[in-house]
């Protein structure tokens, strides 16, 4: 599974702001946390359409 950036995630605006060093505000935030949980919510789907591989028998 491929590494996500969380800040790669920010919309311009987000990234802007944190370049002025003007902190976030919740608001600011709020898309962002969306964006993070769709990213999170399509790895586990992949994930979970990938084959798993099986133990291999004892002995």
């Amino acid at each position: 599974m491929p590494l996500i950036e969380g800040d790669a995630l920010h919309p311009p605006a987000n990234v802007a702001a944190m370049r002025a060093r003007r902190p976030l505000t919740g608001v600011d935030r709020r898309w962002w946390l969306g964006a993070v949980g769709a990213a999170l919510a399509a790895a586990r789907k992949r994930s979970d359409q990938e084959p798993h591989s099986t133990p291999a028998p004892d002995g």
